[in-house]
């Protein structure tokens, strides 16, 4: 490489980086793999060399900054955590009642599609969950990581304000009611703009889906579809039974077509075992929602 291809090769990888704001690392691999070879060596002019160190200074100095950064955020959580795990503690040994005592909640959310999903679709489902509960005054505070293959999918969330457990029952009733609305193409006198709209989005994305389970907290929805073709749709605000069985046996919500099923008898502590079927009609309280997407 002459003396000319090697400056303008470095200025490039220079401009790239100086450019891409906390920079690409693939730029800045190439500087320190030029330099590491000796290929610059006395070629490159002195300001120029000045400018490589400087850029790369600055790499070292965000990666550093970034962990930083990340440790910080970690601690703040950790702290946070902690914090509720001794007021929790401490409600306990007073006697208090857990349900009706008004603290904020965690709502776990788990979403399961039977079949291999597109990034894009994950995506779809993950902002569709998040935007409903938004509406509903809660956030997301932890995101775990993927299970591929089939799609398995676990989030955090907890409420803005602190509430009793009946009141978060009844905000997720008001989700539940949405996704009926919206699905049936109800008048929704009870949802605002933005219930609908994360519930029409949740509905939206469970359209290409054949086969899916999302529960939030006491909330699930489902979609199953039978040897047929014929899908079926529900959502659901669990009694404290079936939610029970449910927490106590979570693998279930990868067999949505047994869930259905369950959900149909209306009796949860059935333990026989499911082809993964859907059932010909949809459970009880889904009147209609087998009319297919």
């Amino acid at each position: 490489m002459d003396e000319k291809r090697s400056d303008d090769v470095l200025l490039a990888a220079l401009i790239a980086a100086l450019l891409g704001g906390t920079g690409d690392p693939a730029g800045y691999d190439l500087l320190r793999y030029l330099r590491r070879r000796g290929r610059l060596g006395e070629r490159i002019d002195p300001e120029l060399d000045m400018l490589l160190e400087r850029a790369l200074y600055a790499r070292r100095s965000v990666r550093v900054e970034d962990i930083e950064d990340r440790l910080n955020n970690l601690q703040r959580r950790i702290s946070n955590v902690s914090a509720d795990l001794y007021d929790l503690t401490w409600l306990l040994e007073s006697g208090g009642d857990i349900a009706d005592a008004r603290v904020q909640r965690a709502v776990p959310a788990r979403m399961y599609v039977a079949e291999s999903v597109s990034h894009d679709l994950r995506r779809r489902i993950s902002t569709a969950v998040d935007e409903l509960l938004r509406s509903l005054g809660l956030e997301k505070v932890e995101e775990l990581p993927d299970e591929h293959g089939s799609w398995w999918k676990r989030f955090i969330f907890k409420t803005k304000s602190a509430l009793t457990h009946e009141e978060v029952k009844t905000r997720l009733k008001k989700a539940e009611e949405a996704i009926e609305a919206t699905y049936l193409d109800k008048p929704q006198a009870e949802a605002n703009n933005q219930q609908a709209q994360g519930a029409a989005s949740l509905i939206a994305a469970l359209k290409d889906v054949d086969n899916g389970c999302v529960q939030v907290g006491t909330l699930l929805v489902v979609k199953a579809t039978d040897g047929n073709g014929k899908c079926a749709v529900a959502a659901r605000t669990l009694t404290r039974d079936e939610l029970k069985h449910l927490e106590q046996n979570q693998a279930i919500l990868k067999e949505p077509g047994r869930v259905l099923e369950l959900l149909q008898a209306g009796d949860t502590t059935e333990t026989n075992a499911s082809d993964g079927q859907a059932p010909a009609k949809p459970p009880h309280n889904s009147a209609d929602w087998d009319k297919g997407f």
